[in-house]
């Protein structure tokens, strides 16, 4: 099954005007489909990709407590695919993949270093460990 991130699993409920399927079933009865939807709405105006598109958090509070406030339409929020996540770091450790050069030498001599070593160096916290003098 694919995964979905909880901003791409919403807005496509809301496209498809099926907000309220994301919210907590525990709270079903304790609200309005109106207010439920706003209250989407209003969550998806605030993670826009471009930060002019996001209401201040006084407007957001304005928005959340005035019921005849007029809301603009969220655009597509900025998705995170795992698969592209997934294929690239394939991609970077493949063994066929060509040697990164470290820039830093250049001028004196090159030393070169594959992805995996590299993705290894990072992923192993103990590298990163700066200890006292």
């Amino acid at each position: 099954q694919d995964t979905e991130f909880l901003i791409e699993q919403t807005w496509k409920l809301y496209n498809a005007e099926r907000a309220l399927e994301v919210m907590d079933p525990t709270l079903e009865g304790s609200y309005s489909w109106e207010e439920g939807f706003r209250i989407i709405k209003i969550g998806l105006l605030c993670i826009q990709a471009a930060p002019a598109l996001r209401p201040s958090m006084s407007r957001v509070v304005t928005m959340l407590t005035s019921e005849k406030e007029h809301l603009l339409s969220p655009t597509a929020p900025p998705f995170i695919d795992l698969t592209m996540l997934t294929s690239e770091k394939e991609h970077l450790l493949s063994p066929t993949r060509p040697p990164f050069i470290d820039l830093n030498s250049v001028g004196s001599t090159a030393t070169s270093s594959t992805p995996s070593d590299i993705y290894s160096a990072v992923a192993d916290p103990s590298s990163c460990i700066i200890e006292s003098r």
